[in-house]
């Protein structure tokens, strides 16, 4: 799980995204992730290629959608099955 949870922060943060809740239950995971948000300097000048919010967001869920299946795919361990992945995006 944790390779997991490190390998889409990697994409979050890549994106000027943050990790917001992660939430794992009998029914499935769910992450929450928030753009727009104040961030550090470093994170901020990373990010400015990307000025559009949604745009950035949709990045990074692709980005993490494919380093989510780098990780399972040696491991059968971590997952049993391809898990689906879907990336829902709201504007508010």
């Amino acid at each position: 799980m944790q390779r997991i949870i490190e390998a889409v922060q990697a994409a979050l943060y890549r994106y000027g995204g943050a990790l917001n809740k992660f939430l794992a239950d009998d029914k499935g995971t769910t992450l929450i992730a928030a753009f727009n948000l104040p961030m550090p300097a470093a994170a901020a000048a990373a990010a400015a290629f990307f000025s559009h919010h949604p745009t950035r967001a949709v990045a990074s869920a692709v980005d993490a959608r494919d380093s989510l299946r780098q990780v399972c795919a040696p491991s059968r361990v971590l997952c049993a099955f391809p898990p689906p992945v879907r990336l829902p995006v709201s504007h508010a």
